[in-house]
């Protein structure tokens, strides 16, 4: 088709196609084989590694937003932190900026990418050393926020390591359903 609509030859083709409606897909499969598998396929074939339109089970739904809520309560902690509850230097400090790397995967997190959760979940170990380092070192209010950020880095942690399990889990399954039922339609 050009860029103002189809031409009076695409037109003649399509009205002598046995197709009724043009503005279907001209290669209608009539197996359910075929359709079953160009389905699995497409869903498969994801590029950026989110997860298909169909509604995911439970577990991914729930590690997913775990894993979200987690990392926005580490961004605020972190800002908190920093700048009015114990900042190294009265009035805040400049460490506060050590939230912004954390906004980056927000986004991926949101949109489910599986990327996302896999290196975020070996990234997110930086601020546990910083919440081991600061626990041992500073003084007791801020102490108190460096066991704060170790125990939500262990909570992002875990959330992020089983989505990524459980991804895996739901791909293997809808794989093994769909050639299982390929071959009982087959024989």
């Amino acid at each position: 088709m050009g860029p103002l609509g189809p031409t009076t030859e695409q037109k003649n083709i399509l009205s002598n196609h046995p197709n009724p409606n043009p503005s279907s897909n001209l290669t209608t499969d009539t197996d359910p084989l075929i359709t079953k598998t160009s389905l699995h396929m497409s869903e498969a074939s994801r590029l950026d590694g989110s997860v298909p339109e169909s509604e995911p089970p439970l577990s991914i739904r729930l590690t997913q937003r775990v894993s979200i809520a987690a990392l926005v309560a580490l961004i605020v902690l972190s800002v908190l932190w920093e700048l009015w509850l114990a900042p190294l230097r009265p009035g805040g400090s400049w460490l506060c900026l050590k939230a912004l790397p954390l906004c980056i995967p927000l986004t991926g997190l949101l949109k489910n990418r599986l990327y996302t959760y896999r290196w975020l979940s070996l990234w997110i170990w930086f601020y546990f050393i910083e919440g081991v380092v600061r626990t041992w070192g500073d003084a007791y209010p801020s102490k108190l926020y460096a066991g704060l950020e170790i125990l939500i880095c262990i909570i992002l942690f875990g959330a992020c390591a089983m989505h990524v399990r459980y991804r895996f889990q739901n791909a293997n399954q809808s794989e093994d359903s769909a050639s299982k039922e390929s071959f009982d339609q087959t024989s």
